[in-house]
């Protein structure tokens, strides 16, 4: 395998091997990042969902031990109408029959019942009697409350002592209020009403916050009283043990493989409901995996990214070794002085230099005298328009570091766009000296959006373009040197400011004026800058004039010396430089 390995590395190209050697980098951290992710995304989810359980558990507790108080608040409340006290006066004087203490006791409950919704039975029964009750209900339990649940209800009152409530519980699940009645009189007990709590309005919102779970089950002293969802007995045994035999008190979150169960209670006046909710790892899981997948699918996305991006990165290097290649292929056929782009500063540029200048060497001494009036111009207008490109790359690449620099790559896939387009631009691979006015234009645009992004809301880029000129032609490349000298001369020592650009037709004549509101141009200045078009000495820097006089040497190597580049005051206090090109479809 290693042999493998080596043998390709051997005999790769330089371009195959940059571009693996990129990916792998690219994509190590990446996975390692993954990898990482993974696991903790993993944790999150399940803390997610058992977190979400427990405020369910929350909110049930508090509307299940609302709703109790609720029935609580109603049986409190009886005694003080004093409607049963008053009859029981009645019954204890022989002031009333039996039928009408029966009729009007009914009445009495009935009227009760029917305000108050979480109640499912209404009863009332004297203590000096307590085998003859009156009972309201919703269903047909009197037969089973007078037989079962009464007798229990009984011996259950006699045993609250200076307790007024109590609440009793059935082996079936079913919930009884006992609030002992006393005569205002003498405050001698005289009876007690028992309220069954409707069980499936007290308990209907445990299946509404619950419905997603495996199962819930809701046990008082020990046994099961209320259950949902399909439970096993052996899981049924081992959540029972759970909830009422924990080693913790305060431990409410337990495991039995497959499931995870939560604990809680709710504590009324005399009883303590414990529960247990259910929840299967599958739920978990389910929501897991549906994370993973996206996650697989975003680094499916991201590692493809990368390869991408590892692959224009090896062909920028590349991309020169194979130029030079190309042109040291053209110079052994007889192209001689051939000559290749100027390069940015970095390594290749000593090389493509060095190249240059020994294919100049070449051919002048080859060739002195052929066809070295007829190649001047071709030659002089390649070398212009090349010098130009390095400059402004150097600039527009020192801005894209910056801005990684600062703010990471979020905004870099966008100046990258940008760059290129003037890159392609820049390269001419078309050998073509002249391009329309809506090509530069667009040239432009790519220009200041990597300024804008450079200086933000600091610069104000206007523009003013008879739209009717756009198919006219123009010297490729010579819009654009101007606004980076207005941007890098003008606004940028001032910290912001306003460039305009206006394209204009006047006598026949294509007018292209960029005017800035900068620090301005000096008279001095300007004199020397017309020396420098003139092509006399001046004290113009070469890194100050090279954009201008580039663009004015080569219209009028183009058009002739009735054309060509101005530089004036601006009225707004900058400068202003003005092109003028005879219009030409």
């Amino acid at each position: 395998m290693l042999g493998k390995i080596k043998c390709f590395f051997v005999n790769s190209t330089v371009r195959q091997k940059l571009t693996l050697l990129f990916a792998v980098f690219i994509l190590y951290p990446v996975l390692i990042v993954v990898f990482f992710g993974y696991f903790k995304y993993a944790v999150d989810i399940r803390k997610e969902i058992i977190n979400s359980l427990d405020q369910r558990i929350e909110r049930v507790n508090d509307f299940t031990t609302e709703r109790f108080e609720q029935a609580k608040r109603f049986a409190m409340m009886m005694p003080y109408d004093g409607t049963l006290n008053e009859l029981y006066v009645q019954k204890k004087n022989g002031e009333i029959s039996q039928s009408d203490l029966f009729k009007n006791i009914n009445e009495y409950l009935n009227s009760k019942f029917y305000s108050n919704q979480e109640i499912d039975a209404l009863s009332f029964f004297f203590t000096d009697n307590s085998q003859v009750v009156y009972m309201v209900q919703s269903d047909n339990s009197y037969s089973r409350y007078i037989n079962t649940i009464h007798p229990i209800v009984v011996e259950f009152a006699s045993k609250l002592g200076e307790e007024q409530f109590g609440y009793y519980i059935s082996d079936d699940g079913e919930f009884y209020l006992i609030r002992k009645m006393t005569d205002r009189y003498t405050f001698r007990q005289y009876g007690n009403v028992v309220i069954k709590v409707d069980k499936n309005y007290m308990l209907g919102y445990f299946r509404e916050n619950f419905q997603n779970s495996s199962g819930f089950i809701l046990t008082y002293n020990g046994a099961s009283i209320f259950e949902q969802g399909q439970i096993s007995e052996d899981l049924r045994s081992e959540v029972m043990k759970k909830i009422h035999d924990g080693t913790q008190p305060d431990e409410n979150r337990f495991s039995i493989r497959p499931y995870e169960i939560l604990t809680s209670s709710i504590n009324l006046d005399n009883i303590t409901l414990r529960y247990g909710v259910i929840m299967s790892t599958r739920t978990i899981m389910d929501k897991y995996n549906s994370a993973v997948r996206l996650l697989i699918i975003l680094t499916v996305a991201v590692a493809i990214a990368m390869i991408l991006m590892a692959v224009p990165l090896a062909n920028a290097i590349w991309k020169p070794i194979k130029e030079l290649v190309g042109l040291m292929k053209q110079l052994e056929e007889g192209n001689l002085g051939v000559q290749a782009d100027r390069r940015k500063n970095d390594e290749f540029k000593f090389i493509f230099d060095s190249f240059n200048n020994m294919s100049n060497e070449i051919k002048h001494l080859f060739d002195v005298v052929y066809k070295e009036e007829l190649a001047r111009k071709e030659a002089q207008l390649a070398a212009l328009q090349a010098r130009i490109n390095p400059h402004f790359l150097y600039n527009t690449l020192e801005i894209m570091n910056w801005k990684a620099r600062i703010n990471g790559n979020n905004e870099l896939s966008e100046m990258i766009e940008a760059l290129g387009t003037l890159l392609d631009a820049g390269m001419n691979k078309g050998g073509r000296t002249v391009s329309t006015l809506k090509d530069e234009i667009r040239l432009v645009d790519s220009y200041m959006f990597i300024m804008g992004k450079r200086f933000g809301k600091r610069l104000e880029f206007v523009k003013e373009i008879d739209e009717s000129l756009l198919n006219g032609t123009i010297p490729r490349l010579i819009i654009q040197p101007l606004l980076e000298n207005a941007v890098g001369h003008g606004v940028e020592p001032v910290g912001g400011g306003r460039i305009k650009l206006t394209v204009s037709l006047v006598n026949k004549r294509l007018n292209i004026s960029v005017e800035d509101n900068g620090v301005g141009i000096s008279d001095e200045d300007l004199a020397e800058f017309d020396k420098l078009f003139k092509g006399l000495p001046n004290r113009i820097k070469s890194s100050t004039g090279i954009g201008v006089r580039n663009v004015h040497e080569r219209i009028k190597i183009i058009y002739g010396d009735e054309y060509g580049l101005t530089l004036e005051k601006a009225p707004a206090g900058g400068t202003l430089a003005t092109i003028t090109i005879p219009y030409i479809v």
